[in-house]
Formats: structure tokens, C-alpha cells, sequence
């Protein structure tokens, strides 16, 4: 077998771009979030339904720990969940560019975010973000958390790692 699956289209409630997709397994759930502050949600990747995020801000990325699900946008944008369905509004604490968020991820000690310019914010528990750094001048944009080491990755083939 070459391992090509079957893959369906399925109805979308929304017509916006979708930048990213999680799963959080402790909520069953499927969050993919995009443009103009869409999040939809699925419990099987089937069925997808809208949700109200709170934000008209493009969100680029979106992460699910064990406690919430956490999606990052441009703007220093943070929205938190704890069910999927209801979304509350934060901030990396950074305004206009210099706060664009590009990738998130769960990690052990709560949630990591990259963004512009080299930025790596970290936050507890996905609503307080008072731990930021610059690790570079060019933008990372995705960020992985492994068993012994998280890495950053981003403009003109920059990697990071972390141990």
C-alpha cells in the first residue's frame, strides 16, 4: 500500500480562511480557527459548527492543552477557552505588528507563542502572557513542544530549540 487515505470535503459554516487546527483530546474536540476572528469547532471532523470568538482579528494558530485551548492572531490576539464552545479575549500585551502571534503550542508549564520579529511569549494558563522574549530579528512562525525540547522555527530557515 502506498498509504493514500480517502479524503471528503465537509460543510464548513464559514466561508473565511482557516489558518489553523487542533485537537484537544481531554474535550474530544476539533478547534480550527482563521480569519476575521473565525473559530469553528468539531467532535468528529465531520460536523463543524461557529463559534463567536470575540475578536475580528485574524487568528493564525491554535493549540489545546489539558486545561484549555488557546488561539493566537495578529495584534498580540489571544483568545482561551476551557469547553471549545465559549471564548474569552486576551492580550500578549503588545499592539499592531510588533504583537503578531504566528504559532502557539501546550506546553508543560502552559502555553508558548511565537511571533514577530523573534518573539516567544509565555503564559501560564493562556490569558496571562507576562513572560516575553526576542530571540531573533526575523519572525518565527511555528513553534512544536516535544518530550525534551520545544523548537521555534521561522524566516529565512531559523530554527531554535529550547531544552
Amino acid at each position: 500500500s502506498d498509504g493514500a487515505q480517502t479524503w471528503t470535503v465537509r460543510a464548513s459554516p464559514t466561508t473565511e480562511a482557516l489558518l489553523g487546527v487542533a485537537y484537544s483530546s481531554a474535550r474530544s474536540l476539533f478547534v480550527a480557527v482563521g480569519n476575521a476572528g473565525t473559530i469553528v469547532t468539531s467532535p468528529d471532523g465531520v460536523t463543524w459548527t461557529a463559534r463567536t470568538s470575540g475578536t475580528t482579528t485574524r487568528l493564525m494558530k491554535v493549540a489545546a492543552g489539558p486545561s484549555a485551548i488557546v488561539a493566537v492572531g495578529l495584534e498580540g490576539v489571544v483568545v482561551k477557552s476551557t469547553d471549545g464552545v465559549s471564548w474569552t479575549t486576551h492580550s500578549v500585551g503588545l499592539s499592531g505588528s510588533a504583537g503578531n502571534l504566528y504559532g502557539v503550542a501546550a506546553d508543560g508549564a502552559g502555553f508558548v507563542a511565537t511571533g514577530a520579529a523573534g518573539l516567544v511569549a509565555h503564559s501560564p494558563d493562556g490569558a496571562t502572557w507576562a513572560t516575553r522574549e526576542w530571540l531573533t530579528p526575523r519572525d518565527l512562525l511555528g513553534i512544536a513542544v516535544g518530550s525534551t525540547t520545544t523548537v521555534a522555527v521561522g524566516a529565512s530557515g531559523v530554527i531554535f530549540s529550547r531544552d
